[in-house]
């Protein structure tokens, strides 16, 4: 993979993914300013349950992507029945989970979070309507796995981002419209399985469409097991060790504030939006020198990477642990604001330290 492609990649990264900060933050502006910090809690509660879909990826999307990246064979012949099994797992985790879920909405609801004001059946509809959500959002980390191998991060990005304002300048309409968090939550269910369907789409257009089909290859499970056994236990502790503080703060405190934590990781995760930017572009490089032994450039490129994400995040880190809560007054509630700043600048301090070791 040539500099001017992971210039590229990075560029479509940065595009695609500050577009992607700038509507969710507007989003979460209208949501705090119609629903109120409760509901906004909650569906920060129903967003934090994508953790258990994800403990449950295995990072098989990484292992996508490094094993596509690797493979020179034509059509990627040698890739096929390894994407189909992944496939597979993907669309089998995604709908079992979903289904467990939706089933515990209700005991969610009566015995994990804390609620204030809002009716628990209202409460339970919502985290159904989560389920439901997350079940189809789940597959398309899959898929984004498979552009991001075959170099096509601008497709990746192009359909993230468009499937992105479908949801949330959708619901801004339909929030400022209706002042319902159903209704919001009904369209989120259907951006959700529309989305997933665009990625598909997307992704046959750049890969062998039967490649694409769930299907178990025991061949397949034999090539990769080391590394996906690997993977399978890295990524599952650091998704806890990131996202464990969500679902500590969703049991022990009243869900509002749930919703001031949100809000806080809200601006942060500009800084881990960043990071992304610049590591999945240099990801499938380090996997096609690593294929090809060339340890030298793997180096060169290595460092690089790690200047760059310093660089990048140092500034905005350091003005989110001083600044917090004048920047959290400019777009947030006022009680948004000072219930979350404390939050805030602990979360980048945390951010600038992580982004040092990444």
């Amino acid at each position: 993979m040539t500099g001017h492609s992971i210039k590229r990649n990075v560029l479509f990264n940065v595009i695609g993914g500050v577009w992607t900060i700038m509507l969710n933050l507007v989003a979460i502006r209208f949501q705090l300013h119609i629903l109120g910090s409760e509901a906004y809690g909650l569906l920060s509660f129903g967003a934090s349950l994508q953790i258990f879909f994800s403990l449950f990826e295995l990072g098989l999307s990484t292992l996508v992507t490094r094993e596509i990246a690797k493979d020179i064979s034509p059509d990627l012949d040698n890739s096929r029945a390894l994407i189909g099994t992944i496939s597979l797992v993907f669309w089998t985790v995604a709908l079992s989970l979903g289904a467990i879920l939706f089933l515990a909405a209700e005991w969610l609801v009566t015995h994990w979070i804390t609620l204030e004001h809002i009716p628990s059946g209202d409460a339970t509809f919502v985290v159904r309507l989560w389920a439901v959500a997350l079940a189809f959002n789940h597959p398309m980390t899959l898929y984004l796995g498979l552009m991001a191998g075959l170099r096509r991060l601008d497709v990746g990005n192009l359909v993230k981002a468009g499937v992105t304002t479908a949801y949330l300048g959708g619901g801004i309409i339909l929030l400022i419209l209706t002042q319902s968090l159903a209704v919001y939550m009904v369209w989120n269910v259907a951006t959700s399985v529309g989305g997933v369907v665009v990625y598909v789409l997307a992704a046959r257009r750049l890969i062998n469409g039967d490649s694409l089909r769930p299907k178990f290859s025991r061949v397949a499970v034999q090539r990769v097991w080391r590394p996906a056994l690997q993977l399978g236990l890295i990524i599952p502790l650091s998704i806890v060790f990131t996202q464990l503080d969500r679902v500590l703060i969703s049991r022990f405190l009243p869900v509002k504030q749930l919703g001031f934590y949100a809000t806080a990781y809200a601006v942060i995760s500009g800084v881990l939006v960043l990071q992304g930017f610049v590591t999945s572009a240099f990801m499938p490089a380090l996997a096609a020198d690593y294929g090809r032994h060339d340890m030298a450039t793997m180096r060169t490129r290595y460092y690089q990477l790690t200047q760059l994400l310093v660089y990048l995040i140092g500034l905005f880190a350091f003005v989110c642990i001083f600044f917090g809560r004048d920047l959290l007054q400019l777009w947030a509630t006022p009680e948004a604001a000072e219930g979350a700043y404390r939050a805030l600048s602990l979360l980048a301090l945390g951010s600038l330290l992580n982004a040092a070791m990444t």
